[in-house]
């Protein structure tokens, strides 16, 4: 990260994901330099001339700290409609309605994502492997299944993938 914002000390994304990802990691209540970075992050931001995209995530971050998962995941899915292979967005859409137990939206906005991703897409294999799991927890099994197989024959080695199918089979038994 260091050499990362050597390189470009206005890297507007980078500096989100980054708190993002520490809001993620723990309570933001309680972190007082999160709160602070957040802040000022925040009060710089107002200076600076932001995307429509680097806006959303920053909203998303602010729910995050005010740990408000719910409408976290909803401004994910609300990216994704403009932006479907944003990662990062997708990424956390798919954590954050995992965390909020809202198991149709996990299976929904996978199942949105995925119809923009070809085979030679770097995260195919990733996307089906979470919507195999959207799907697990709305008891689709051979959706499921089927997402699962496309997930593995692309990314044999996704955790999530792994992870969903191992679900998928306990469920199943």
């Amino acid at each position: 990260l260091t050499k990362m914002f050597a390189a470009d000390p206005n890297f507007i994304m980078g500096k989100i994901m980054t708190l993002t990802l520490k809001a993620f990691e723990t309570c933001s209540r309680t972190n007082h330099q999160l709160i602070y970075d957040v802040k000022d992050f925040k009060q710089e931001s107002k200076s600076m001339k932001m995307t429509k995209l680097e806006k959303f995530h920053l909203e998303a971050l602010d729910s995050m700290m005010n740990e408000d998962i719910e409408n976290c995941a909803k401004i994910y899915d609300e990216i994704l409609f403009d932006y479907p292979k944003d990662i990062f967005a997708t990424n956390m859409a798919y954590f954050t309605s995992v965390f909020a137990g809202q198991r149709d939206l996990t299976r929904n906005v996978m199942g949105r994502v995925v119809t923009n991703y070809e085979k030679s897409d770097r995260f195919y294999g990733s996307i089906h492997g979470k919507l195999c799991f959207g799907y697990e927890e709305m008891y689709q099994y051979g959706e499921a299944e089927k997402a699962g197989q496309i997930a593995l024959a692309h990314t044999p080695n996704d955790i999530f993938t792994i992870h969903s199918i191992s679900h998928l089979k306990e469920e199943m038994q």
